[in-house]
């Protein structure tokens, strides 16, 4: 017996070819599956790497500088004059000397520490950005509900800064050692302190080294620019 002139012994070995090739090109399809799953997971990490910090994971220093340009557009375009955005800065007292006493792998852990305490305890609200700029300083970013100096002084204080002495109250362990550290914080405010981020900046870092001058030993000390 025949069908369309192919014997039937040639059309079951032209069948099973054909189911062959089928499992081969499905096989095949898989695999380039696969490959195109891990070159965008690779290429979800790349991303991830090039805008976070290696050791705290938290935003590095050129994705803190687009997240500030990124509100401040929408600080111009959308929010009410009720609204004011805090650019602050952070640094750790006395972290070379801890660096120095105690090895690097202990300073890591504080600069890890912080971080957590940071993100998970004080600016932990959706609209709040942390970064770590480099080294023991970090920067962080907040909308807040303020028509004036006054009230967005009052704000950051309520909001932010007495969250920032309470979890820094409690000392940082690296190992069997036991670490009590402060922090320097200064503060600016958009539109008050500047419309751009280089004046911004400029002013939040004036406010830190204030806050630097007029530090106390395991205290966070947090200064206003221009108050």
């Amino acid at each position: 017996m025949s069908y369309d002139g192919v014997s039937k012994p040639n059309l079951v070995a032209l069948l099973k070819e054909r189911d062959q090739l089928v499992v081969r090109q499905e096989a095949l399809i898989q695999r380039q599956l696969k490959k195109l799953e891990r070159a965008s997971e690779q290429v979800v990490l790349w991303q991830h790497r090039a805008l976070h910090d290696p050791l705290t994971g938290l935003l590095n220093r050129p994705a803190f500088y687009e997240q500030i340009e990124t509100q401040l557009a929408l600080l111009r375009r959308f929010i009410s004059d009720s609204q004011v955005l805090a650019v602050i800065l952070v640094d750790v007292d006395r972290f070379k000397e801890v660096n120095d006493t105690h090895g690097h792998a202990a300073g890591d852990d504080v600069l890890m520490a912080v971080a957590k305490r940071l993100t998970m305890d004080v600016f932990c609200r959706p609209v709040d950005k942390v970064a770590r700029l480099g080294g023991d300083e970090f920067a962080a970013i907040g909308l807040i509900a303020a028509n004036d100096v006054m009230s967005a002084m009052a704000a950051v204080l309520r909001i932010f800064y007495e969250r920032l002495c309470r979890t820094m109250a409690q000392p940082i362990q690296s190992g069997q050692v036991a670490i009590r550290l402060g922090l320097s914080v200064g503060v600016s405010f958009a539109p008050f302190d500047g419309g751009n981020i280089v004046s911004l900046l400029a002013a939040a870092d004036n406010a830190l080294y204030q806050a630097k001058k007029e530090k106390e030993p395991e205290k966070c000390t947090m200064k206003f620019f221009g108050r």
